[in-house]
């Protein structure tokens, strides 16, 4: 797999992909609808970071990530809790649907 040109791995166009946690069921062509990701750090407080700059989210849900992890497009990883809390996605096959944080392994751009 390789990096577009814009930093992201499918396209730069907003398309994402999202796994969900206790299925494993991966949504492909994802257009994340939250305009912002919100996340609570423990010694930076609360910062909102523009979807268009997000590459990967990874919720805690994973024995290697004790917090919520939060990768942009320049590199920078942050650790914390995200807020947004259910996320609203779109595909074209489900059309708009709300999946608490708690269903979701990961989302990559």
């Amino acid at each position: 797999m390789r990096l577009t040109e814009h930093g992201h791995w499918f396209g730069g166009n907003g398309n994402a992909v999202l796994i969900l946690k206790n299925s494993g069921q991966v949504l492909s062509h994802v257009q994340v609808m939250d305009e912002d990701i919100s996340l609570v750090m423990p010694d930076l407080g609360r910062h909102e970071f523009k979807t268009s700059r997000v590459k990967t989210v990874v919720f805690k849900h994973l024995p290697t990530y004790p917090t919520d992890m939060l990768r942009l497009l320049d590199g920078t990883e942050l650790h914390g809790e995200i807020t947004n809390d259910p996320i609203t996605v779109y595909t074209e096959d489900l059309g708009a649907i709300r999946v608490p944080t708690s269903n979701i392994l990961t989302i990559i751009w």
